[in-house]
């Protein structure tokens, strides 16, 4: 590109309102104990118009935006998992800097609208988090005006799919009841809720990012036989289960 052209180009830039060179926003995406990982990444303007995607590899990746600004940048893990959106400004002629983090299992990514405060008309708006909001109920008084009921965030998730993810907590072997390796799916529930599920190959079956505690472990093979046992995750420990039905 010449001077010429160069200086035709800015001149434009100044010129025409609107007009504006392409950002960058470097995209860093963990896990809620650091590690990278991966899915896709959407910048979505916060005076409105297209949204940008990038998808990321190693945790990393860049979106290109067409104009400095305000930004949205959320993320959807593609093991799974929850990560908060976070706001970010793009200045013009300047690189910017997005990095996401997965929250812990079973905690709640949103925040949960202020200690003791009301639950009001209108939902109050919450950053990064932090539980703080400005809601129609006011302050204090720890009642929900609007009928809502509070509960644990994950009191009603839908069961995961515990064959991806990044760290392994349960590794195993299904059997049938000749103790030879048969296919099927395992499931792991606490109570009477279901936390998840995996699927077997050769017998064999992985089951990553379960929160310590313990589980009651199913395996239904494909013909139609099941076998349970318990097992106990500690954090950052793997544990090996052999499942046969009965």
């Amino acid at each position: 590109m010449t001077n010429a052209t160069r200086t035709l180009l800015l001149s434009a830039t100044l010129l025409v309102p609107g007009l504006a060179w392409a950002e960058d926003v470097n995209v860093n995406l963990t896990d809620h104990r650091g590690r990278a990982i991966d899915g896709q990444v959407t910048a979505t303007p916060s005076g409105g118009g297209a949204a940008v995607r990038c998808t990321t590899r190693g945790g990393r990746c860049t979106l290109r935006v067409s104009k400095a600004g305000g930004y949205s940048i959320s993320a959807r893990p593609l093991a799974g998992g929850n990560i908060p959106a976070k706001a970010i400004t793009v200045r013009a002629g300047r690189a910017a800097t997005a990095n996401l983090q997965a929250t812990a299992p079973g905690s709640d990514p949103v925040g949960g609208g202020g200690a003791g405060g009301t639950v009001g008309g209108t939902v109050g708006t919450t950053r990064d988090g932090d539980g703080s909001g400005s809601g129609g109920g006011g302050s204090g008084g720890g009642t929900a005006s609007s009928g809502a009921t509070n509960r644990p965030a994950d009191a009603a998730a839908p069961p995961r799919n515990l064959g991806r993810g990044s760290a392994v907590s349960v590794r195993g072997n299904t059997t049938d009841a000749r103790g030879r390796p048969a296919d099927g799916t395992v499931t792991f529930k606490q109570g009477d809720r279901t936390i998840g599920t995996a699927n077997t190959t050769g017998g064999r079956f992985v089951a990553y990012d379960l929160a310590a505690g313990s589980y009651s472990v199913t395996f239904r093979s494909a013909a139609g036989r099941q076998g349970t046992k318990s097992v106990t995750v500690r954090r950052g420990a793997e544990v090996t289960l052999n499942v046969g039905v009965q």
